[in-house]
């Protein structure tokens, strides 16, 4: 009985010291703000190991440590592991996969710049596929840099910016809107843009009665260069032909990046279907007057031409 009771108490005192250094690890990586999968990894469970085995008085890595010999002995380990692969690279090829990319700062060159990394580093003779599900986030990418939708979503922008960054304009534009908000958030800047242009188009009507009414007219801001401009961007009948182009060209074109950046990620063959079809609802919206859609197509084209390769 005396025995069992020592078990007890020992086993008691072996959970209390569990406790207390699963509390330092917890402390290290809430301080850290690391992800809480990490936890997962192999490579902790055996730093955990080495510790345990080396027992107290483990000296602690230098930052200079750290930062250039254990690293530079990692990199070694891990050409070392691609050593196999590198051989079977000129043996039967390459295939470079890329997964769904959305970049909320545009920044589609970045894309460009890793997959020429890569090529060089595979050797572009040992490639024989490029795979990417991207393509519709390149498409809206370069069809947004088409003179009149840039011209036009800038625009639209501005006048955005203007009223909500003006509380007295804000306040007069929503009694006239009956409250609903002119811009809506979405998963890409491309989305975003859509969105506010299709509001703005939607509120047409209320937004030039504002900026011919008599309270506008009676404030400041009226008088001044930025509510001159957007008074004269809102009151112009060109400006609003080009919110409905642009409307008829990026539509579609939206549905497709919504279904790539969706949590399912579709085939790029389910893609390329997608597109077409969406191409096809293009034409019709022009009444196959095809000047109208010719550059877009040929940027459309030139993409997924791109992504297949």
């Amino acid at each position: 009985m005396e025995m069992l009771r020592q078990m007890n108490i020992r086993e008691s005192m072996d959970k209390n010291e569990v406790l207390k250094v699963h509390q330092y690890i917890a402390h290290f990586w809430y301080q850290a703000g690391l992800s809480f999968n990490l936890i997962k990894l192999k490579s902790f469970k055996n730093m955990v190991v080495a510790i345990g085995q080396y027992g107290p008085h483990l000296p602690i890595p230098s930052y200079h440590d750290i930062r250039v010999p254990l690293l530079k002995k990692e990199v070694e380990y891990t050409e070392n592991l691609m050593k196999g692969h590198r051989e079977q690279w000129v043996k039967y090829g390459c295939t470079i996969m890329f997964d769904a990319w959305t970049d909320r700062k545009q920044r589609c060159e970045k894309l460009f710049e890793l997959l020429d990394a890569i090529v060089e580093e595979v050797g572009e003779e040992n490639i024989v596929l490029v795979v990417t599900d991207n393509g519709s986030n390149n498409v809206l990418a370069d069809i947004g840099k088409l003179p009149l939708i840039r011209k036009t979503i800038r625009r639209a922008i501005n006048q955005v910016r203007f009223s909500y960054a003006h509380f007295s304009t804000l306040s007069l534009l929503r009694n006239c809107r009956n409250k609903r908000e002119l811009v809506r958030h979405a998963i890409t800047i491309f989305s975003t843009s859509y969105l506010t242009l299709e509001r703005l188009h939607k509120e047409k009507a209320n937004i030039r009665n504002m900026f011919i009414s008599d309270e506008w007219i009676l404030n400041k801001l009226s008088k001044e260069p930025k509510g001159k401009e957007v008074a004269k961007v809102v009151l112009m009948p060109s400006f609003w032909n080009s919110v409905v182009y642009t409307l008829k060209v990026m539509a579609p074109l939206v549905k497709v990046i919504l279904l790539v950046d969706g949590e399912r990620k579709p085939a790029m063959g389910y893609i390329y279907e997608a597109m077409d079809k969406e191409k096809e609802t293009i034409i019709k919206s022009f009444n196959d007057n095809e000047s109208k859609y010719k550059d877009v197509f040929a940027i459309i084209d030139k993409k997924m031409e791109l992504s297949a390769s």
